[in-house]
């Protein structure tokens, strides 16, 4: 046992006394070629995982660009979109897929490109450098370690002999080959120290190239942004048009100039659709628009009109004027509009009768287009009920009392806002009572007929066309015959109905 600990002892101090002079060969390098040789080991060891982070950072392998491409991830993200959108026909969501398959496709290429731009660029250069010029270094800096044990160990016999004695069993030719070991490791050790020194500085040197090389992929990456954001200049606004011009969209809060001009009409289709689904009803139901619908009637009726189709199947005509009303009630702005609002306050406490008109006509006649065209529409409507009021309970002090508040507040309106209606109401009874005379043009007779749209075919019984005209006692041109074109006409919406609800589909 003590002879294996000697052993072990023996064997400990001959590694110790290697690995020191292994370390003093490290040590012999001047001073400034052992902080370069630091700085590449440094370098290097952040070069492999630079190489690893962008290796897995790629979203496909492969040497060729085609099968690199359909390995993209964004390659199959195309594909679901593209078959989407052949899916669904040509409704405004599938167009818009469309446009997104086409943008993702792109991206996928141009992504492909720049990884293998990366690869050859970036990655092989890099990788030159580590496998082949560092491994050189490598290679060298171990010669140089052993030739330095190899030079160490001369010395070693030599200072043995040194501190031997005159004659002590050794002979001059013996000495002088010790002497010539030494001398050829000593050689030996200077010739590879200045190797490895070459090799260092050499390999060192390449790390301007190496930036070179990241510069080029940086420059890389604004080019495929740039290409990428190209795709998306081009797209983005087909997409916006899309959505901005399609009539394939909710009526309910949606800007009213931006619904007429999708739906290339001057007047709602809800407000002209309503107002001719309740032509039957207004000479002879009472409470028109003051008694409530079903509110889950209302709900559903709502929800037709948000799809695009007008269908007033069994539908009571409480129902109708409640979603007219809530249409009203949740426009972004009001008809009269939120900006002139303390404007027709001012006008409604106005003694002077006269004046109080001109200042109606005046404000009417500024309003936006589309508020004028849709408030003329509804006033003339309006105007049109108040001849029955006997029968129905509803003239034009009631009609303004109920439908008032709808048309200056919008639903997020504040509290005082709502209190404030009562006076403005009495402007909605004048403006019903004289229609003529605000909307003296009347309304031009343009029968509702669009072809291609949902709305199109759903509304083709919204014709009321009236002229106004001054108040009257009985049923002239508005009576048994808008009733009978208008239940004309819902007759041949609900036969068009069909044909539209099969091309949704």
């Amino acid at each position: 046992m003590k002879k294996v600990n000697k052993q072990l002892g023996m064997l400990q101090r001959a590694g110790a006394e290697k690995l020191g002079r292994a370390e003093k060969s490290v040590e012999e390098l001047p001073e400034h070629l052992t902080i370069v040789q630091q700085h590449h080991e440094t370098t290097r060891a952040n070069c492999e995982r630079v190489c690893k982070r962008i290796t897995s950072s790629f979203q496909s392998s492969g040497s060729e660009y085609e099968k690199r491409l359909r390995k993209m991830p964004h390659t199959a993200l195309a594909k679901m979109y593209h078959d989407a959108s052949s899916d669904m026909g040509t409704t405004p969501l599938a167009q818009v897929m469309e446009l997104c398959g086409d943008v993702t496709q792109r991206i996928a290429m141009q992504t492909a490109v720049s990884e293998l731009m990366v690869e050859t660029e970036v990655l092989n250069p890099l990788s030159t450098f580590l496998e082949s010029d560092a491994n050189t270094l490598e290679k060298l800096f171990k010669k140089l370690q052993k030739s330095r044990l190899e030079m160490d160990s001369a010395a070693s016999k030599i200072h043995k002999l040194e501190k031997k004695p005159v004659g002590g069993g050794i002979t001059d030719q013996e000495e002088k080959k010790l002497r010539a070991e030494l001398d050829a490791a000593e050689s030996k050790f200077q010739h590879l120290q200045s190797q490895y020194t070459t090799e260092l500085l050499e390999v060192t040197a390449k790390e301007h190239a190496m930036a070179s090389h990241f510069v080029s992929m940086m420059e890389d990456q604004v080019r495929f942004h740039e290409e990428c954001l190209s795709k998306f200049n081009q797209t983005v606004p087909k997409m916006r048009e899309i959505v901005d011009n399609t009539p394939f969209r909710p009526a309910y809060g949606e800007d009213l100039a931006l619904h007429c001009h999708v739906n290339d009409r001057n007047v709602s289709v809800v407000i002209e659709g309503c107002c001719a689904a309740l032509l039957p009803y207004i000479e002879q139901e009472e409470g028109l628009f003051r008694l409530a619908g079903s509110v889950s009637q209302v709900k559903k009726l709502k929800a037709h009109l948000n799809y695009g189709l007008l269908d007033f199947t069994d539908c009571s005509p409480h129902t109708i004027t409640g979603v007219l009303k809530l249409y009203l009630r949740e426009l972004p702005d009001p008809l009269f509009t939120a900006e002139r609002y303390e404007a027709w306050t001012q006008i409604a406490t106005m003694s002077d009768y006269d004046e109080k008109m001109q200042s109606i006509y005046s404000y009417l006649h500024d309003l936006p287009q589309a508020n004028y065209e849709n408030l003329k529409y509804l006033m003339c409507f309006l105007n049109h009920m108040t001849p029955h009021q006997e029968v129905t309970k509803m003239g034009a002090s009631n009609l303004a009392l109920v439908i008032g508040p709808n048309l200056f507040v919008s639903g997020g309106a504040q509290d005082d806002q709502l209190q404030d209606t009562g006076p403005l109401n009495t402007v909605v009874e004048i403006i019903i009572m004289h229609s003529d005379y605000f909307f003296p043009e009347g309304l031009e007779e343009s029968p509702l007929d669009h072809s291609g749209t949902v709305y199109d075919a759903s509304v083709a019984s919204a014709d009321f066309h009236p002229k106004p005209s001054s108040p009257r006692t009985g049923t002239d041109g508005y009576g048994k015959a808008a009733h009978d074109k208008a239940q004309e006409g819902l007759h041949k919406a609900s036969k068009l109905l069909g044909k539209v609800k099969q091309k949704m589909r």
